[in-house]
């Protein structure tokens, strides 16, 4: 299995253009924040000190909360292209086991993710320095936890959908309608306050939200209480509401065990699901 999955490392690590659509959500993301949703925040402010801070760790959270879909993606791409040219057909003719195959991409595809999105964890934290916001050691390592988590949750999402499509053509058209949706789902474009109440509870069970909401409770909870020092309880639970920290679900607010309770069943749940497909398929 490990030399099934280095093998699909080198495949996509050498297609540029695979790397190049893995990292475009984060780059659009950025653009989107930048030149609109950072300017419409700044305009709504609330008159605390330093909330343009407070929004500047939101939209980094959010972003890095949806490269685990965006960029293994990608990486199951790889077995879309050898179902679809019938390559399966030479694996199964030689000592590789089916489940050293099926191993062989997920593996991969977790590697992709975990690399490209801690890339992408990087590149934000250097931004975000440049703002002249500091990023603790602390806060970055908890954030690698909730990204390796993420991944496999992900990863078992995006294993799912493969496991469902046999034609390129037919898989990039999904790539692309989940990149550019997860963004919206996750409440990543625009503060989950703005939606309408169908839409914040949409956002609020779809798995990867709370990926987000994990990653905005380790970079914005000490600046909450720090900035919002004094006020009152209603208006700091508002205001985490509003940006996606937390969310609400039948009247019931979520919390950080939750999160990491939803991402962890969906990793298994839908791995569970994928093997079950694909066992019952003739490749």
């Amino acid at each position: 299995m490990l030399t099934f999955t280095i093998r699909n490392l080198k495949i996509f690590f050498r297609d540029r253009a695979a790397v190049l659509f893995s990292l475009l959500a984060i780059f659009i993301a950025i653009a989107i924040y930048a030149f609109f949703t950072r300017n419409l925040m700044a305009a709504n402010n609330t008159g605390f000190d330093g909330i343009s801070d407070l929004a500047d760790l939101w939209a980094m959270s959010g972003i890095i909360s949806i490269m685990p879909v965006t960029t293994t993606i990608g990486a199951f791409a790889i077995m879309i292209h050898d179902r679809h040219n019938k390559i399966f057909k030479d694996f199964y003719t030689s000592p590789i086991s089916r489940a050293s195959l099926t191993g062989g991409y997920i593996a991969s595809a977790i590697v992709i993710g975990f690399a490209l999105t801690t890339f992408g964890l990087v590149i934000t934290a250097i931004i975000i320095a440049a703002l002249g916001i500091g990023l603790p050691l602390i806060s970055f390592l908890m954030a690698i936890g909730v990204i390796l988590l993420t991944i496999f949750a992900a990863a078992a999402i995006m294993f799912f959908v493969a496991s469902l499509i046999n034609s390129q053509r037919a898989f990039s058209s999904v790539a692309t309608l989940i990149g550019t949706f997860v963004g919206f789902l996750a409440g990543v474009y625009m503060p989950v306050g703005m939606f309408p109440e169908t839409v914040r509870t949409i956002i609020a069970i779809f798995p990867i939200s709370h990926a987000a909401s994990l990653l905005r409770q380790i970079f914005m909870n000490d600046a909450i209480s720090h900035i919002f020092e004094g006020a009152p309880t209603h208006i700091i639970e508002g205001y985490r509401l509003d940006m996606g920290v937390i969310y609400e679900i039948g009247g019931t607010q979520t919390n950080a065990a939750v999160s990491v309770a939803v991402l962890a069943a969906t990793a298994v749940v839908f791995f569970v699901l994928s093997m079950m497909n694909i066992s019952r398929k003739r490749t």
